[in-house]
C-alpha cells in the first residue's frame, strides 16, 4: 500500500528544478497584452541617455508593467482662497 502510494505521488510530483514554460511566464510579466516597444539612444558630451517605452491596448496593463504605469493622480492646480483679514 505504501508503495503504491509512493509510485502515484512520484508520477504526479513535478521536477523542481525544470524550467517553467516560456508561454506562462510571458502571460505572468504582461507581455501578452504589450503592442509597441520604442527604443531611444541618445548620446552627448555630458553622458548617455537610453529610454524604453512600451505601449499596451488594454486599459489596465497586466503583470509587471501594471507596477511600472503607477496610479493617476490629481494634476490640476488648487483652488485659489482668499487671504483672510
Amino acid at each position: 500500500m505504501n508503495r503504491k502510494a509512493a509510485d502515484r505521488k512520484g508520477s504526479e510530483a513535478s521536477d523542481p528544478f525544470a524550467m517553467p514554460k516560456p508561454d506562462k511566464v510571458i502571460s505572468a510579466i504582461g507581455l501578452m497584452g504589450l503592442k509597441t516597444i520604442a527604443l531611444n539612444l541618445q548620446d552627448a558630451n555630458e553622458g548617455s541617455s537610453f529610454q524604453v517605452f512600451f505601449g499596451s491596448a488594454r486599459i489596465q496593463p497586466p503583470g509587471l508593467f501594471k507596477i511600472l504605469a503607477g496610479e493617476a493622480k490629481e494634476t490640476s492646480p488648487p483652488q485659489f482662497r482668499a487671504a483672510t483679514p
